[in-house]
């Protein structure tokens, strides 16, 4: 299988898991919404009753799911090091650094549920303090809701890229490899940063991770939130890759 392949194939498989989070979300938030209204018309709610409305929905199992499915990015780390001939060595730091990744997003995605109770006592004061309208405070929790399922989305996407990088970070380095090259989309959405690596004279003759270091973006998460690129080894069959994608 071809390098191109791989990457084509990882990337869907991110794009894949992003959209059915999205649809278990969807469907989760049919259980929470009505039981957030619930508790604005009783009164100001506590911290822990809002709290105890994502638990029953089953927001932690599905944030622990998604988490989970990182680890069958490690397959694609494999079958990327065959193609370029590296193979893929986790060494125990390796594996800790990505078990240190997992426990990280999933503690930062079960957090962001704190933005939704706080918006809900602060709703359920204005309406006790000020008389403000149930109907309104009830359409703006609800959007609030939606806005947090595509905020995870996104933060799980990057969480996800970052794991990967990481993953072949490790690879490499056991494998001793020194010249990279910055692989990934330039289009109209591309990030100047990103851009200005695509474009640098290194992109023929390799980075050194130094050189990375010093430069606009970072091995191991890109360019920032949602980036589509990453580094790979200065190899013939990336360096292939990488001269279709500047002929297109």
């Amino acid at each position: 299988m071809s390098i191109e392949i791989i990457l084509n194939t990882k990337n869907n498989y991110l794009d894949d898991l992003l959209i059915e989070f999205e649809k278990e979300f969807t469907a989760l938030s049919r259980y929470i919404k009505p039981r957030l209204a619930a508790l604005i018309r009783q009164g100001v709610p506590t911290r822990e009753a809002v709290a105890a409305v994502f638990d029953e929905a089953g927001y932690t199992q599905l944030v622990q799911g998604l988490i989970d499915k990182y680890d069958e990015l490690i397959k694609y780390g494999a079958a990327l090091g065959k193609a370029a001939g590296i193979p893929l060595v986790l060494t125990e730091r390796s594996l800790a650094l990505l078990e240190l990744i997992k426990e990280t997003e999933f503690d930062k995605i079960l957090g962001s549920r704190e933005s939704i109770i706080n918006t809900i006592i602060d709703a359920g004061l204005r309406r006790e303090i000020e008389g403000a309208d149930l109907r309104g405070i009830i359409a703006d929790i609800e959007s609030k809701v939606e806005e947090l399922g595509r905020r995870i989305g996104a933060e799980a996407h990057t969480g996800a890229s970052i794991f990967d990088r990481t993953i072949k970070s490790e690879q490499f380095k056991e494998a001793g490899i020194e010249l990279f090259v910055y692989v990934g989309p330039n289009d109209e959405v591309t990030r100047d940063s990103c851009k200005s690596i695509l474009g640098d004279p290194r992109q023929h003759i390799g980075w050194t991770r130094d050189e990375i270091d010093a430069s606009e973006v970072s091995f191991i998460t890109g360019g920032g939130y949602n980036c589509r690129h990453e580094f790979l080894p200065f190899v013939p069959e990336v360096d292939a890759l990488v001269e279709e994608n500047n002929a297109v």
